[in-house]
């Protein structure tokens, strides 16, 4: 039996013309390689682990791009942990695509008023390291600050400063304290320092495409101050003359705002638009808009704009937070120059449909619409995009409580051959949410409705509260009502809702659940 095991391993071994097979047992000895062989054939050998050892993919052998793409989906922690493990993910740990971006988030003072303020923040030692040690390879960065910025220690400025010289930033965005109001402006504000060290990333950008300002400190001391105003300083830097996309105080819809912040007017805000003349897409709130802007942006020799966001303020006490009124000629011309461009809408507060209509216009290439939690979403405002923006609706979202029908929702979304974002936080049937979903079918990109407002009608059920002993049945039949409550292990709503989800799940492809 050695003899002939001896044999087939000399003459299997010498014979190998596969590459991979020569790789896959290079590294084992003749008796390893030739159990693998032999349980290969479907010879009966005992299986050691060895055999399963050696079956297994190698993964040492995956390319440095792929290791890359795998360790950037792990948050930071995690990526370090790995790199612990062997040299290989040591070096793919400092490989530079791997820190492109970058996000420093910061907890300042809670308030602006108690000494607390004048206390320094706290930076956690592993932002120096990391600054220090990948600052160089960062294209995409966000600094933010919770609550209101105080004062950086002396180290991290002198970091920040040179991080700024060292960096070539193709994005950037700035979330900075939170929006300042007018409650604001009497507590304490930050050190020339400390904003002058913010704004040395605008200062030294060269390759700045995409700049997003979520929240900075609109102090008015500072914004008098020509080396403080942010927007004095981006004006002053030439190199982000190509910048694409600029974003102004824009957010989220699930984010809450600032009912009154103090923001740039449309006087200040022109130019900046009339300087960036490469923008592809703009984001700004609504008392930053005005017909200039419009027009502004539908002049010939401008980039052609692909999406214009607009965050709607109305205050009626504060005419600083009126509704701009555009004008229809406006919006035409508007979209004349500028054929492929998008509009989308956020609401953040109670909005009479006379104040929004003074804004939007038949002519307007309103897109996505989104109602805030503490909107107003009635049948008027519901109707009015039913008649005129049917044909380019996109998106509609009402994270509010609507005052609208059922059947006035369901025939948007059948009169919007486009629509493929439904996000509603109001009351709809489950025959209503089955006809929505099949509406669409696949198309939906986003189909999220609450499963507190999902509604059971029409379905029978036993009452806890029937005191009778015998009723009469569907069939006629008369049967207990004790024993068939007790009997009764689903509840009908919930055999009902069951049957909607699963109704909803074939019409979507994919198993969906209410939100």
């Amino acid at each position: 039996m050695e003899r002939e095991s001896e044999e087939v391993s000399k003459g299997q071994l010498t014979d190998w013309t596969d590459k991979s097979q020569a790789q896959e047992y290079g590294s084992c000895t003749s008796d390893d390689a030739l159990d693998a062989i032999v349980e290969r054939e479907g010879t009966q050998s005992p299986v050691n682990n060895e055999d399963v050892l050696f079956s297994t993919p190698d993964f040492s052998q995956l390319p440095e791009v792929v290791w890359v793409e795998i360790m950037s989906y792990l948050p930071l922690h995690q990526q370090y942990a790995v790199s612990q493990t062997c040299q290989v993910l040591y070096e793919i740990f400092n490989h530079p695509s791997l820190w492109h971006t970058m996000k420093i988030h910061l907890f300042g003072c809670t308030d602006n008023y108690s000494h607390a303020f004048k206390s320094k923040i706290y930076i956690p030692n592993k932002y120096i390291k990391l600054v220090n040690r990948f600052g160089k390879f960062f294209k995409q960065l966000t600094l933010s600050v919770t609550e209101y910025l105080n004062r950086f220690p002396e180290e991290w400025i002198k970091i920040m400063q040179e991080l700024s010289k060292q960096c070539r930033l193709e994005r950037l965005t700035l979330e900075i304290g939170r929006l300042t109001s007018y409650y604001h402006i009497d507590g304490y504000q930050p050190s020339e320092n400390d904003i002058g060290t913010l704004l040395s990333f605008i200062q030294h950008a060269v390759r700045l495409k995409y700049f997003h300002i979520k929240s900075w400190p609109m102090y008015p001391s500072s914004l008098s101050n020509q080396d403080l105003n942010i927007f004095d300083v981006m004006l002053k830097n030439p190199k982000l003359e190509n910048l694409e996309t600029l974003s102004l105080f824009w957010c989220k819809a699930t984010e809450w705002s600032e009912r009154m912040p103090i923001l740039p007017s449309p006087e200040a805000t022109l130019p900046l638009i009339h300087n960036y003349r490469n923008l592809k897409q703009l984001s700004l709130r609504s008392p930053m808009l005005d017909k200039d802007i419009i027009l502004e942006l539908s002049k010939p020799g401008r980039c052609k704009l692909k999406l214009l966001q607009v965050f709607v303020h109305f205050t009626p006490q504060n005419q600083n937070f009126k509704i701009p009124e555009i004008a229809s000629s406006l919006w035409k011309q508007f979209v004349l120059a500028n054929p492929e461009v998008e509009m989308e809408c956020t609401i953040l507060a109670r909005t009479p449909h006379l104040e929004l209509a003074s804004m939007l216009k038949t002519e307007c290439p309103l897109t996505a619409i989104t109602f805030l939690k503490f909107s107003k979403c009635d049948s008027e405002i519901v109707s009015a995009l039913n008649d005129m923006y049917h044909k380019s609706l996109k998106k509609f979202a009402c994270y509010c409580d609507p005052s609208c029908k059922e059947d006035e929702v369901v025939s948007l979304a059948v009169r919007s051959p486009n629509l493929n974002q439904l996000v509603y936080h109001g009351s709809l049937s489950c025959e209503s949410v089955e006809r929505l979903a099949q509406l669409r079918g696949t198309f939906w990109k986003d189909f999220v409705i609450l499963d507190s407002c999902i509604t059971v009608q029409n379905v029978p059920s036993y009452d806890d509260d029937d005191d009778r002993v015998i009723a009469p049945g569907e069939d006629g039949q008369y049967y207990l009502v004790g024993i068939a409550r007790f009997h009764q292990s689903v509840h009908p709503d919930s055999q009902r809702k069951q049957e909607m989800q699963d109704k909803v799940s074939e019409a979507l492809g994919y198993k969906w659940k209410p939100a």
